[in-house]
This record gives structure tokens, C-alpha cells and sequence, in this order.
């Protein structure tokens, strides 16, 4: 599952971009790497937004892996590096990437 989802990443960019829900707003995810999940999670659900940092987001993927994305697009806005997608301080853990929620 994690491999799908990080394989269609780079198959997408440039064109179409990979794209996901974030607070009801397109969110194309145009650079990702895999990690493995070092810590239990609290969260279960595949497309959860497990952690964040400054410079990071970290999403379940199954079988103990993290999609962690590094640069990103919100609707109506330019491609930009996560940390900058960050500055807003909004604390994403918990929200489920997908889902059309608000």
C-alpha cells in the first residue's frame, strides 16, 4: 500500500500531480519519501496525519510506514516545501487526508 502510494507520487509530478482532500481543499502532494514508522501511533486509520514538525508531515500508510511529504500544493496557491505549508501553525494531527472534512 505505502509503495502505491509513493510510486504514484512520482508518477504524477509534473502532471497531473497527486492529489488528496486537506480541510475541504485540494492538496496535490508533489514529493514524498518513505520512512518507517519508529514509535506506536495512536492513530489507525490509513491517510492519517500522524506528526508534524517544523518541516515535516508525516501520514500512515499500513504495515508500519509513513509517507512523509516534502513539498506540496494547496488549492488556489503555488507549489511550495511543506515548512513553508507549515507557517500557519495549524496543528494537522488527527486529520485525515481524503476525507472532505472541515
Amino acid at each position: 500500500m505505502y509503495l502505491n502510494v509513493f510510486n504514484k507520487v512520482r508518477a504524477l509530478d509534473p502532471t497531473p500531480g497527486a492529489f488528496t482532500f486537506l480541510d475541504g481543499n485540494v492538496l496535490k502532494i508533489w514529493s514524498s519519501e518513505v520512512v518507517e514508522l519508529d514509535v506506536e501511533s495512536n492513530f489507525d486509520k490509513i491517510g492519517t496525519i500522524i506528526n508534524q514538525d517544523k518541516k515535516n508531515i508525516f501520514v500512515l500508510c499500513g504495515n508500519k510506514t509513513v509517507l512523509k511529504v516534502n513539498e506540496l500544493q494547496v488549492s488556489g496557491k503555488k507549489r511550495m516545501p511543506v515548512v513553508n505549508f507549515l507557517s500557519n501553525k495549524k496543528d494537522y494531527v488527527g486529520t485525515i487526508l481524503g476525507e472532505e472534512n472541515e
